[in-house]
Protein backbone atom coordinates (compact mmCIF):
# COMPACT_ATOMS: atom_id res chain seq x y z
CA UNK A 1 0.00 0.00 0.00
CA UNK A 2 1.20 3.54 -0.68
CA UNK A 3 0.00 7.04 0.90
CA UNK A 4 -0.97 10.25 0.08
CA UNK A 5 0.97 13.32 1.13
CA UNK A 6 -1.11 13.34 3.77
CA UNK A 7 -0.03 10.24 5.75
CA UNK A 8 -4.11 8.82 4.17
CA UNK A 9 -3.19 4.99 2.52
CA UNK A 10 -4.09 4.74 -1.16
CA UNK A 11 -4.32 1.85 -3.27
CA UNK A 12 -1.35 0.20 -4.80
CA UNK A 13 -0.53 1.46 -8.14
CA UNK A 14 -1.37 -0.44 -11.58
CA UNK A 15 0.69 -1.95 -14.20
CA UNK A 16 0.54 -0.72 -17.76
CA UNK A 17 1.59 -2.52 -20.80
CA UNK A 18 2.05 -0.21 -24.00
CA UNK A 19 3.16 -0.64 -27.31
CA UNK A 20 5.55 2.06 -29.02
CA UNK A 21 7.00 1.93 -32.40
CA UNK A 22 11.13 3.09 -32.41
CA UNK A 23 12.15 6.07 -33.91
CA UNK A 24 13.10 4.46 -37.02
CA UNK A 25 10.47 2.40 -36.89
CA UNK A 26 11.88 -0.52 -37.47
CA UNK A 27 10.34 -2.37 -34.07
CA UNK A 28 7.50 -2.45 -32.10
CA UNK A 29 8.44 -2.66 -28.39
CA UNK A 30 6.07 -3.77 -25.60
CA UNK A 31 6.90 -2.10 -22.38
CA UNK A 32 5.83 -2.53 -19.19
CA UNK A 33 5.45 0.34 -16.76
CA UNK A 34 5.40 -0.97 -13.23
CA UNK A 35 6.29 0.80 -9.49
CA UNK A 36 9.94 -0.61 -8.40
CA UNK A 37 10.19 -3.99 -7.43
CA UNK A 38 13.28 -5.08 -4.88
CA UNK A 39 15.75 -6.39 -6.95
CA UNK A 40 15.34 -3.83 -9.75
CA UNK A 41 18.27 -2.02 -8.14
CA UNK A 42 20.98 -3.53 -11.05
CA UNK A 43 18.59 -2.58 -13.94
CA UNK A 44 17.90 0.84 -13.03
CA UNK A 45 21.91 1.67 -12.73
CA UNK A 46 22.31 0.61 -15.68
CA UNK A 47 19.98 2.77 -17.37
CA UNK A 48 22.11 5.58 -15.51
CA UNK A 49 24.83 3.82 -16.38
CA UNK A 50 23.87 3.61 -20.22
CA UNK A 51 23.27 7.96 -20.58
CA UNK A 52 25.42 8.97 -18.03
CA UNK A 53 28.55 7.00 -17.20
CA UNK A 54 29.89 7.76 -14.00
CA UNK A 55 28.84 11.01 -13.93
CA UNK A 56 24.90 11.02 -12.35
CA UNK A 57 24.88 13.89 -10.15
CA UNK A 58 22.60 11.36 -7.64
CA UNK A 59 25.42 9.42 -6.38
CA UNK A 60 23.99 7.74 -4.32
CA UNK A 61 21.62 5.84 -7.62
CA UNK A 62 25.15 3.89 -8.35
CA UNK A 63 24.93 1.99 -4.71
CA UNK A 64 22.41 -0.89 -5.07
CA UNK A 65 21.86 -0.57 -1.21
CA UNK A 66 21.80 2.86 -1.16
CA UNK A 67 19.37 2.75 -3.98
CA UNK A 68 17.50 0.24 -2.49
CA UNK A 69 16.88 1.55 0.84
CA UNK A 70 15.62 4.69 -0.81
CA UNK A 71 12.98 3.57 -2.76
CA UNK A 72 11.86 1.06 0.60
CA UNK A 73 11.92 4.64 2.70
CA UNK A 74 9.49 7.86 2.66
CA UNK A 75 10.86 9.95 0.31
CA UNK A 76 10.62 8.72 -3.18
CA UNK A 77 8.78 5.94 -5.05
CA UNK A 78 10.52 4.80 -7.89
CA UNK A 79 8.93 3.29 -11.25
CA UNK A 80 10.54 1.16 -14.18
CA UNK A 81 9.79 0.52 -17.65
CA UNK A 82 10.57 -3.31 -18.45
CA UNK A 83 11.32 -4.39 -22.22
CA UNK A 84 11.27 -8.60 -21.82
CA UNK A 85 13.27 -8.93 -18.65
CA UNK A 86 15.39 -6.22 -18.78
CA UNK A 87 14.91 -2.46 -17.32
CA UNK A 88 15.17 0.12 -19.98
CA UNK A 89 14.09 2.73 -17.99
CA UNK A 90 13.81 4.33 -14.63
CA UNK A 91 11.11 7.45 -13.01
CA UNK A 92 11.16 8.90 -9.24
CA UNK A 93 8.74 10.47 -7.67
CA UNK A 94 10.65 12.69 -4.08
CA UNK A 95 8.36 13.92 -1.58
CA UNK A 96 9.22 17.01 0.98
CA UNK A 97 6.76 16.20 3.81
CA UNK A 98 6.50 17.64 6.46
CA UNK A 99 8.14 21.20 5.31
CA UNK A 100 6.54 20.92 1.47
CA UNK A 101 3.42 19.11 0.18
CA UNK A 102 4.69 18.89 -3.48
CA UNK A 103 5.53 16.25 -5.40
CA UNK A 104 8.48 16.24 -7.57
CA UNK A 105 8.43 13.72 -10.64
CA UNK A 106 12.58 13.40 -10.92
CA UNK A 107 15.51 11.11 -12.58
CA UNK A 108 13.28 10.22 -15.46
CA UNK A 109 16.18 8.06 -17.63
CA UNK A 110 16.48 5.85 -19.86
CA UNK A 111 18.70 3.33 -22.29
CA UNK A 112 19.66 4.75 -25.57
CA UNK A 113 18.26 1.47 -27.37
CA UNK A 114 15.02 2.57 -26.43
CA UNK A 115 15.13 6.24 -27.38
CA UNK A 116 12.86 7.99 -30.48
CA UNK A 117 9.96 5.53 -29.31
CA UNK A 118 8.30 8.26 -27.46
CA UNK A 119 8.75 6.27 -23.68
CA UNK A 120 9.46 9.33 -22.10
CA UNK A 121 6.02 10.82 -22.89
CA UNK A 122 4.51 7.83 -22.47
CA UNK A 123 5.81 6.57 -18.71
CA UNK A 124 4.75 10.86 -17.62
CA UNK A 125 1.63 10.16 -18.72
CA UNK A 126 1.46 7.02 -17.19
CA UNK A 127 3.22 8.81 -13.69
CA UNK A 128 0.57 11.93 -13.63
CA UNK A 129 -2.36 10.44 -12.85
CA UNK A 130 -0.55 8.45 -9.68
CA UNK A 131 1.17 11.92 -9.06
CA UNK A 132 -2.25 13.61 -9.05
CA UNK A 133 -4.06 10.67 -6.91
CA UNK A 134 -1.79 11.36 -4.14
CA UNK A 135 -3.17 14.68 -3.64
CA UNK A 136 -0.40 17.07 -3.36
CA UNK A 137 -0.11 21.03 -3.55
CA UNK A 138 1.54 20.66 -6.60
CA UNK A 139 3.60 18.48 -9.09
CA UNK A 140 6.79 19.97 -9.32
CA UNK A 141 9.65 19.06 -11.99
CA UNK A 142 13.11 19.97 -12.51
CA UNK A 143 13.60 19.73 -16.58
CA UNK A 144 17.08 19.75 -17.91
CA UNK A 145 17.80 22.70 -20.61
CA UNK A 146 20.45 21.24 -22.60
CA UNK A 147 17.57 19.49 -24.31
CA UNK A 148 13.42 20.08 -24.93
CA UNK A 149 12.33 17.27 -24.71
CA UNK A 150 10.80 17.30 -21.03
CA UNK A 151 9.87 20.85 -20.99
CA UNK A 152 8.02 19.97 -24.20
CA UNK A 153 6.29 17.31 -22.50
CA UNK A 154 5.15 18.76 -19.27
CA UNK A 155 3.90 21.57 -20.94
CA UNK A 156 1.48 19.12 -23.04
CA UNK A 157 0.58 18.10 -19.67
CA UNK A 158 -0.09 21.23 -18.51
CA UNK A 159 2.77 22.34 -16.10
CA UNK A 160 3.85 26.15 -16.33
CA UNK A 161 7.27 26.89 -16.24
CA UNK A 162 8.30 29.41 -12.85
CA UNK A 163 11.72 29.16 -12.59
CA UNK A 164 15.18 27.95 -13.49
CA UNK A 165 17.32 26.38 -10.39
CA UNK A 166 20.87 27.88 -12.08
CA UNK A 167 23.73 26.56 -12.85
CA UNK A 168 22.91 22.40 -11.51
CA UNK A 169 25.80 21.04 -13.39
CA UNK A 170 29.19 22.02 -14.05
CA UNK A 171 29.81 21.53 -18.19
CA UNK A 172 33.27 20.18 -17.52
CA UNK A 173 31.47 17.27 -14.98
CA UNK A 174 28.78 16.45 -17.23
CA UNK A 175 28.82 12.84 -19.57
CA UNK A 176 25.83 12.30 -21.68
CA UNK A 177 24.73 12.05 -25.45
CA UNK A 178 23.60 15.62 -26.32
CA UNK A 179 25.56 18.55 -27.27
CA UNK A 180 26.55 20.64 -24.26
CA UNK A 181 28.16 23.83 -26.20
CA UNK A 182 30.16 26.37 -24.45
CA UNK A 183 28.50 27.03 -21.13
CA UNK A 184 30.20 26.47 -18.42
CA UNK A 185 27.12 25.64 -16.34
CA UNK A 186 24.03 23.83 -17.04
CA UNK A 187 20.78 24.66 -15.24
CA UNK A 188 17.19 23.03 -14.95
CA UNK A 189 13.59 24.89 -15.37
CA UNK A 190 11.18 24.35 -13.35
CA UNK A 191 7.36 23.42 -14.06
CA UNK A 192 4.87 22.99 -11.82
CA UNK A 193 0.94 21.95 -12.12
CA UNK A 194 -1.44 22.57 -9.56
CA UNK A 195 -3.29 19.57 -7.67
CA UNK A 196 -4.62 20.71 -4.39
CA UNK A 197 -3.46 24.31 -3.93
CA UNK A 198 -5.74 26.16 -6.39
CA UNK A 199 -5.35 29.49 -4.14
CA UNK A 200 -2.41 31.03 -3.55
CA UNK A 201 -3.88 33.35 -1.00
CA UNK A 202 -1.93 36.93 -0.60
CA UNK A 203 1.39 36.70 -1.71
CA UNK A 204 3.79 40.01 -0.69
CA UNK A 205 6.91 40.68 -3.33
CA UNK A 206 9.81 43.39 -3.73
CA UNK A 207 8.02 45.98 -6.33
CA UNK A 208 10.96 44.94 -9.04
CA UNK A 209 8.96 41.50 -8.95
CA UNK A 210 5.37 42.59 -8.68
CA UNK A 211 4.75 42.27 -12.32
CA UNK A 212 7.10 39.12 -13.04
CA UNK A 213 4.94 37.66 -10.32
CA UNK A 214 1.47 38.56 -11.70
CA UNK A 215 2.83 36.77 -15.02
CA UNK A 216 3.76 33.99 -13.70
CA UNK A 217 0.43 32.99 -11.15
CA UNK A 218 -1.41 34.24 -14.23
CA UNK A 219 -0.65 31.61 -16.06
CA UNK A 220 -0.41 29.20 -13.48
CA UNK A 221 -4.21 29.78 -13.94
CA UNK A 222 -4.78 30.07 -9.53
CA UNK A 223 -6.27 32.02 -7.41
CA UNK A 224 -4.15 34.95 -5.74
CA UNK A 225 -3.80 38.28 -4.70
CA UNK A 226 -0.40 40.00 -5.52
CA UNK A 227 0.61 42.87 -2.83
CA UNK A 228 3.79 45.17 -2.62
CA UNK A 229 6.26 44.06 -0.10
CA UNK A 230 7.65 47.38 2.34
CA UNK A 231 11.91 46.79 1.80
CA UNK A 232 13.02 48.18 5.04
CA UNK A 233 10.53 48.33 7.16
CA UNK A 234 11.80 48.28 10.59
CA UNK A 235 9.25 45.31 11.73
CA UNK A 236 10.69 43.05 9.44
CA UNK A 237 13.77 42.89 11.04
CA UNK A 238 13.96 39.73 12.79
CA UNK A 239 14.35 39.77 16.94
CA UNK A 240 17.18 37.07 16.42
CA UNK A 241 20.50 38.33 16.54
CA UNK A 242 22.05 35.03 14.60
CA UNK A 243 20.83 33.41 11.93
CA UNK A 244 20.44 29.55 11.49
CA UNK A 245 21.22 28.92 8.19
CA UNK A 246 21.24 25.10 6.30
CA UNK A 247 23.83 24.93 3.54
CA UNK A 248 23.44 22.17 1.10
CA UNK A 249 26.80 21.55 -1.30
CA UNK A 250 27.50 19.66 -4.25
CA UNK A 251 31.10 20.44 -4.27
CA UNK A 252 31.61 18.55 -7.28
CA UNK A 253 28.71 20.70 -9.43
CA UNK A 254 29.80 24.11 -7.20
CA UNK A 255 26.01 24.62 -6.21
CA UNK A 256 24.59 25.40 -3.23
CA UNK A 257 21.21 25.41 -1.59
CA UNK A 258 20.76 27.39 0.85
CA UNK A 259 17.71 27.16 3.60
CA UNK A 260 16.50 29.83 6.57
CA UNK A 261 16.12 27.60 9.55
CA UNK A 262 15.93 30.51 11.86
CA UNK A 263 15.75 34.16 10.78
CA UNK A 264 18.52 36.67 12.32
CA UNK A 265 20.34 39.82 11.96
CA UNK A 266 23.28 38.25 10.55
CA UNK A 267 22.22 36.79 7.71
CA UNK A 268 23.97 38.49 4.95
CA UNK A 269 26.80 38.33 7.42
CA UNK A 270 27.01 34.19 7.13
CA UNK A 271 26.30 34.30 3.67
CA UNK A 272 28.78 36.87 2.64
CA UNK A 273 31.10 34.89 4.74
CA UNK A 274 30.72 31.63 2.64
CA UNK A 275 30.75 33.20 -0.49
CA UNK A 276 34.20 34.63 0.24
CA UNK A 277 35.80 30.94 1.38
CA UNK A 278 34.71 29.97 -2.05
CA UNK A 279 38.17 29.33 -4.18
CA UNK A 280 37.02 27.85 -6.96
CA UNK A 281 35.23 29.53 -10.03
CA UNK A 282 31.31 29.06 -11.04
CA UNK A 283 29.73 28.01 -7.81
CA UNK A 284 26.27 29.18 -7.72
CA UNK A 285 23.74 29.71 -5.05
CA UNK A 286 19.83 28.88 -4.56
CA UNK A 287 17.79 30.99 -1.54
CA UNK A 288 13.87 30.83 -1.70
CA UNK A 289 12.26 33.39 0.48
CA UNK A 290 9.02 33.05 1.98
CA UNK A 291 6.91 35.78 -0.26
CA UNK A 292 5.39 37.52 3.05
CA UNK A 293 5.92 40.91 4.11
CA UNK A 294 8.21 40.34 7.14
CA UNK A 295 10.42 37.27 4.48
CA UNK A 296 11.18 39.40 1.68
CA UNK A 297 11.03 42.65 3.25
CA UNK A 298 14.55 42.19 5.27
CA UNK A 299 16.21 39.56 3.26
CA UNK A 300 15.18 40.54 -0.43
CA UNK A 301 17.47 43.70 -0.19
CA UNK A 302 20.26 42.50 1.96
CA UNK A 303 20.59 39.78 -0.86
CA UNK A 304 20.39 42.69 -3.61
CA UNK A 305 23.24 43.94 -2.63
CA UNK A 306 24.84 40.68 -2.37
CA UNK A 307 24.60 40.51 -5.69
CA UNK A 308 21.46 38.15 -6.01
CA UNK A 309 19.03 38.31 -8.26
CA UNK A 310 15.08 36.89 -8.56
CA UNK A 311 15.61 33.24 -10.53
CA UNK A 312 11.63 32.72 -10.55
CA UNK A 313 8.97 31.88 -8.01
CA UNK A 314 8.10 28.58 -6.00
CA UNK A 315 4.45 29.06 -6.55
CA UNK A 316 2.15 26.31 -4.46
CA UNK A 317 4.92 23.91 -3.05
CA UNK A 318 3.93 25.22 0.45
CA UNK A 319 1.56 26.42 2.71
CA UNK A 320 3.66 30.13 2.18
CA UNK A 321 4.43 30.74 -1.34
CA UNK A 322 8.39 31.29 -2.21
CA UNK A 323 10.42 33.13 -5.06
CA UNK A 324 13.77 31.94 -5.90
CA UNK A 325 16.66 34.24 -5.50
CA UNK A 326 20.24 33.31 -7.17
CA UNK A 327 23.88 34.29 -6.90
CA UNK A 328 26.54 33.46 -9.60
CA UNK A 329 29.04 36.43 -9.13
CA UNK A 330 29.98 38.01 -12.43
CA UNK A 331 29.91 34.77 -14.21
CA UNK A 332 27.28 35.01 -17.26
CA UNK A 333 24.37 33.02 -17.44
CA UNK A 334 24.16 31.81 -20.90
CA UNK A 335 21.08 31.29 -21.60
CA UNK A 336 21.45 31.92 -24.92
CA UNK A 337 23.42 28.52 -24.88
CA UNK A 338 20.56 26.48 -23.78
CA UNK A 339 18.03 24.78 -25.42
CA UNK A 340 14.76 25.79 -24.35
CA UNK A 341 10.83 26.22 -25.55
CA UNK A 342 8.96 29.27 -26.47
CA UNK A 343 7.73 29.52 -23.36
CA UNK A 344 11.27 29.11 -21.13
CA UNK A 345 12.49 31.72 -23.54
CA UNK A 346 10.27 34.11 -22.22
CA UNK A 347 10.69 33.79 -18.75
CA UNK A 348 14.49 33.52 -19.53
CA UNK A 349 14.16 37.11 -20.57
CA UNK A 350 12.72 38.02 -17.71
CA UNK A 351 15.39 36.72 -15.46
CA UNK A 352 18.07 37.76 -17.59
CA UNK A 353 16.83 41.06 -17.00
CA UNK A 354 16.72 40.78 -13.36
CA UNK A 355 20.56 39.53 -13.20
CA UNK A 356 21.92 42.47 -15.84
CA UNK A 357 19.83 44.79 -12.84
CA UNK A 358 21.54 42.91 -9.95
CA UNK A 359 22.25 45.20 -6.87
CA UNK A 360 20.02 48.05 -8.74
CA UNK A 361 16.53 46.56 -8.24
Amino acid sequence: MNRDITGKIVPDFHEETVRLETGDGERELEILLRPYRPGDENGMIECIRSEYGEHYFKRDFYDPKLLRRKAMGDHYIFFVAQCGSEIVGMLAFTFFMPEETRIEIASEIFKQSVRGAGLAETFLCYAFPLAESLKPSCIFIHAVTFHTITQKICTRLGMTPVGFRLGSFLTEQMQNSYEHGKCPKYSEGILILPVEKRSAGTIWLPEALMEFGDKVYHRLGVEYELLPADEGDKLCVPKAKEAVLEFTMDSLQRSCQIRIRRRGRDFGKQIREWIRERREPYWMIQIALDASREMSGYEYPVLKELGFFCAGMKPLCSEREQFYMQWCGDMPLGLEQYCLTEEFVLLAQDIQGFYDRRKRG
